[in-house]
């Protein structure tokens, strides 16, 4: 079963639980791939816990971080594409890293499908006047 099918029936999942099925038998690993404490770790963990109420089973955050994210969209893209591993990525990670690094270990065309966005995040630039 292709990851994008699951995921999308995760992210509903998420939202509305009597879509729940069958699937997931086992518990699933949502893999960030950056560091423990950051913005995308926190967002990740809060979708954690509505899919596991939602779905009914463990979800395991892994933080696999480094090479900007690099290394943990590779981790997912080289798992079996069952649904039992998910990526919580950015758009540093699938948009900019493919033109901002020579060589990346996954294609972002094949072998992931983003279906969603689960939240946002407003960035803002101060600049000290002294």
């Amino acid at each position: 079963m292709k990851r994008n099918v699951l995921l999308k029936f995760s992210l509903a999942a998420m939202f509305c639980p009597t879509l729940a099925f069958a699937w997931p038998d086992q518990p699933v690993s949502l893999v960030v791939p950056f560091p423990p404490g950051g913005v995308t770790d926190i967002t990740a963990r809060i979708v954690a816990q509505r899919l596991e109420k939602n779905l009914g089973t463990t979800i395991v955050v892994e933080n696999k971080a480094g090479a900007g994210g690099n290394i943990g969209a590779a981790a997912v893209a080289r798992a079996k594409a069952d649904g039992y591993t998910l990526l919580y990525g950015t758009q540093g990670v699938l948009a900019a890293n493919p033109f901002l690094y020579k060589k990346i270990n996954f294609d972002v065309k094949k072998d992931f499908a983003p279906e969603g966005k689960s939240s946002q995040t407003a960035h803002v630039l101060v600049l000290t006047t002294r």
